[in-house]
């Protein structure tokens, strides 16, 4: 089975595509969602997902806060 995360900042961003992995995708057992950067991270370590579903521009007052930046975290 597959394990994901993602990793949105907009609440129906999210529970959009929770809802299609659900409906669409059943080898998808694990779905932990995560708002912003240092969650997203802590939730990656955490979970070692197999698939990060990844929104770029998390933050819209922090432009440093983004999806490249997590990538560069995690170990």
């Amino acid at each position: 089975m597959i394990r994901a995360i993602i990793v949105e900042d907009e609440i129906p961003s999210r529970n959009t595509l929770r809802k299609m992995l659900i409906k669409h995708c059943p080898n998808v057992d694990s779905i932990h969602e995560a708002r912003e950067l240092n969650s997203g991270l802590e939730s990656s370590i955490k979970n070692k997902p197999d698939l990060i579903f990844l929104d770029i521009q998390l933050s819209e007052s922090n432009p440093k806060e983004n999806g490249f930046e997590l990538l560069k975290r995690i170990p």
